[in-house]
Order: C-alpha cells, then structure tokens, then sequence
C-alpha cells in the first residue's frame, strides 16, 4: 500500500466526479465533473478547491458526453478553477 496518490470520490448526486492527486509532485487528474445543476457544481468546486494541492488541475479526463459526467465542467472553469489539459474520448462532440 501506498500513500503516494490519494483519490477522492466526490458526491456528485447521479454523476461522477474523481479527483486523483499525487502527494508528492501535486499532480492532479479530474475524471469527470458530475451534472450541469448549480448545487451540485457548487459543492464539487468548494470540495476540489478543499483538497488541490496546486491552484489547478493538471489534467481533467472525460470519460463521455452524458451530462452527469460533463455537465459541470462549464461552472467548474466560470468559477477559476484552472484545467491546464484535457482528454475527451468524444470525437462527435468536441466541436459542441
């Protein structure tokens, strides 16, 4: 066991919302954001800005374009938090 990475596993109602962080370098992965609902959003930016070691993320992987996965990506960045990279695995969509 190791105590280099620590996951945490957000409430995000019906949604999901991961955030991986390396403990030693700060090296954050958000894996989806939860739903596009103002409450929802609002308690998962408060939660991630609790815990982010950096004053970003590193890298946000989007698993799909269901909005209880990407709904909240929107507010997250509205509300300063900082995404330096992206990976979305939705061809069709990145143009929406």
């Amino acid at each position: 066991m190791s105590n280099n990475v620590t996951l945490y596993a957000f409430d995000a109602e019906n949604g999901d919302c991961l955030l991986l962080i390396n403990n030693n370098t700060g090296f954050s992965i958000l894996i989806d954001s939860g739903p596009n609902k103002k409450i929802v959003s609002e308690r998962l930016i408060t939660s991630i800005k609790n815990v982010l070691i950096n004053d970003f993320i590193d890298l946000a992987i989007i698993t799909h374009n269901d909005d209880d996965h990407i709904g909240g990506f929107k507010s997250f960045l509205k509300k300063d938090i900082t995404i330096n990279n992206f990976i979305f695995n939705s061809y069709d969509y990145i143009k929406k």
